[in-house]
């Protein structure tokens, strides 16, 4: 994964047509992207930490998040 220079809490990978994003933020995370990447990111990462998977995002850290996947 690389970090971003300008934001060192955010993480994304790229391989072929397949892709993940994931922010970090103290011992919580968010991650977004292609289903196969998701999948390789939680199974990695579960490696190191114990982690919750949801299968939909509605809060992070103290925000409330809205999805709409009509728009994408």
């Amino acid at each position: 994964m690389r970090q971003n220079q300008c934001d060192p809490c955010l993480f994304w990978k790229e391989k072929d047509d397949q892709w993940i994003v994931v922010i970090l933020f103290t011992d919580d995370y968010a991650a977004t992207g292609s289903s196969s990447m998701r999948q390789w990111f939680h199974k990695e990462f579960g490696k190191r930490v114990e982690t919750v998977v949801y299968p939909t995002l509605t809060s992070f850290i103290g925000m409330k998040v809205e999805t709409d996947v009509a728009k994408g």
